[in-house]
């Protein structure tokens, strides 16, 4: 089994196992908002992000 054999099996089972979308994983929060970037760019107004 060569490497992008084996990466492209670990991100499906990741998929797999994680379905939950970034929206429902980052609570609606200032405070989240400002200490998780991912979350600040999907979930949180630009404006809001600390």
């Amino acid at each position: 089994m060569n490497l992008f054999t084996i990466v492209t099996a670990l991100l499906v089972s990741v998929a797999i196992a994680n379905p939950t979308p970034l929206e429902k994983r980052c609570k609606f929060t200032a405070d989240s908002c400002s200490a998780n970037s991912e979350c600040c760019s999907t979930v949180c107004s630009g404006g809001s992000c600390g």
